[in-house]
């Protein structure tokens, strides 16, 4: 499971972000909007995704990864 938090702090909307992770992955990502400690809603997507989301938030929107927490749970490259 990842958890993307406090994606209205950067003014990215979660519904349009939720869409943008299920095609470009086909997989499931839902919005919890009571979440504890989070600004705003939460984002949950199923499986370890933190590379592809990571991607995206840099490339699409602009978030630098030194506000991204969680990137040395990147899966590793097989050899």
């Amino acid at each position: 499971m990842t958890l993307v938090n406090n994606l209205s702090l950067y003014g990215i909307e979660c519904k349009p972000f939720c869409q943008q992770v299920q095609v470009g992955i086909a997989t499931s990502a839902a919005i919890v909007n009571d979440a504890q400690g989070c600004e705003g809603p939460q984002v949950t997507i199923q499986g370890n995704q933190v590379q592809f989301v990571s991607e995206l938030l840099l490339n699409e929107y602009g978030v630098d990864k030194k506000y991204m927490s969680g990137l040395d749970l990147i899966p590793k490259k097989r050899k």
